[in-house]
């Protein structure tokens, strides 16, 4: 009905009864239903893909435009080195020394910037990301309450955590409960989003999301009235049309229905190929291949000429 529909214009539609043009727009309303739904879980994965190569980007251009700087701290840590080492060579106070050479000042107002530096390289991508959270903000919420999604795990922490964020959203609360679904996520992802004392909303809502995108990707969650995202069961046939097909001998499988005898049709091709092959090679027949006491010998030159083609 739905390729029917795919080919007939609306003009000769008015010619159909009212049951038949109903069932082809009802046939129509559900595919284009299905294919709305997949554009937007596919839209849903690449932002979220997006999201995150985005933040490695701007991780690579930090540290580019900080070499400047991490020249300048390793030049100091060199001549740090060199002037701990000549107090110890000569026995001398390694401080005053260090302040002799380096200055002791000027080592402490470089600490911030080797903090900053140290933290900008640590940033995890989950953190970057976050950066972008009122990008995500703008159309996590709808998203969430616009599809169902299942899953084959029972009680699946994933699904509790988007319900979580569903009704975060729906009741425009800005702070996590005191107690939140966590055990889909890494234990790296928990430490960065309960790691100050408190809960962190936005890292807990994109990692929850990246999750999402990953298991979406898997197949290993679903969505209520999608196609290309569903249970890997409802892509196979029903099983009582595979019976059906399989006792009417309609499978098309190009061999035997039935293994026991697939398998003696096959021992038998086997063993009719190497008595063949066994003549030809007693007798001479073999291209490139001749039999000598027992031994069989490959002439090594046509093989080259075949792996050089």
């Amino acid at each position: 009905m739905i390729r029917e529909g795919n080919a007939t214009p609306a003009w000769p539609a008015s010619d159909f009864n009212a049951s038949r043009r109903h069932a082809l727009v009802a046939a129509q309303v559900i595919k284009l239903g299905q294919k709305l739904t997949d554009d937007a879980l596919t839209m849903f994965i690449k932002l979220m893909g997006r999201l995150f190569s985005q933040a490695n980007s701007r991780k690579k251009q930090r540290h580019m435009s900080c070499r400047p700087d991490t020249a300048k701290a390793l030049r100091m840590f060199l001549d740090t080195i060199t002037a701990l080492q000549s107090a110890n060579d000569y026995g001398q106070n390694a401080l005053d020394v260090l302040d002799q050479e380096v200055g002791w000042h000027r080592l402490l107002r470089m600490k911030p910037e080797l903090e900053s530096m140290v933290e900008d390289n640590e940033a995890s991508p989950l953190t970057l990301a976050a950066e972008q959270y009122a990008t995500v903000n703008k159309y996590a919420g709808a998203f969430l309450q616009a599809f169902t999604f299942r899953s084959a795990r029972r009680h699946d922490p994933l699904l509790a955590a988007t319900a979580l964020l569903r009704r975060l959203y729906a009741e425009k609360r800005r702070a996590l409960p005191d107690r939140v679904p966590v055990t889909h996520l890494s234990q790296a992802d928990r430490r960065l989003i309960f790691g100050e004392g408190r809960s962190d909303r936005r890292l807990y809502e994109i990692a929850t999301l990246a999750a999402l995108r990953d298991r979406l990707r898997s197949a290993d969650i679903w969505v209520d009235g999608s196609r290309s995202f569903r249970p890997i069961d409802e892509h196979l046939m029903p099983r009582s049309t595979f019976t059906t097909m399989k006792d009417e001998d309609r499978l098309g499988l190009g061999v035997q229905g039935d293994g026991v005898a697939w398998l003696a049709e096959a021992r038998q091709m086997l063993d009719f190929n190497l008595k063949r092959l066994a003549h030809r090679a007693r007798s001479g027949k073999l291209e490139g291949v001749r039999l000598e006491a027992g031994t069989l010998i490959v002439t090594t030159n046509r093989w080259r000429g075949v792996r050089g083609s």
